[in-house]
């Protein structure tokens, strides 16, 4: 698994018009866990992972606004975030494992001339 950056735009489809936080959890429930992931420039994966019921809730944010949002679980173990908003655009994949406790992260996303990045990662394990 890996990430590649590239200056040619891997999403043609798609019309435009690195730091990893963790909020330390709740005292209360410790099998609850939220956090961010930033991806690319303005683009960031907002994050709560409830261990307990094995549910992840997933926001794409892109210049601090909430673009897109979903939810992973045993019988949804995967959810596709496609879209574009201002500069930014992008194509991504959150698939949930629960036999391997662990969630993926695949697929692209550009800035007007900046470039893309592909991914192909686990964002967590647990």
């Amino acid at each position: 698994m890996a990430i590649s950056t590239t200056t040619a735009d891997t999403l043609p489809g798609i019309q435009t018009s690195s730091t990893t936080t963790a909020v330390a959890p709740n005292p209360e429930n410790l099998n609850v866990h939220s956090g961010s992931f930033s991806l690319f420039g303005p683009l960031s994966i907002h994050y709560t992972l409830d261990l307990q019921t094995l549910s992840f809730s997933a926001s794409l944010v892109a210049f601090g606004v909430q673009v897109a949002e979903g939810d992973l679980s045993v019988l949804h173990p995967t959810l596709a975030l496609s879209g574009n908003y201002h500069i930014a655009k992008w194509d991504l994949n959150l698939a949930l494992d629960e036999s391997n406790k662990k969630l993926d992260l695949s697929g692209d996303a550009c800035l007007d001339a900046v470039g893309c990045k592909t991914f192909d990662i686990t964002l967590l394990k647990w």
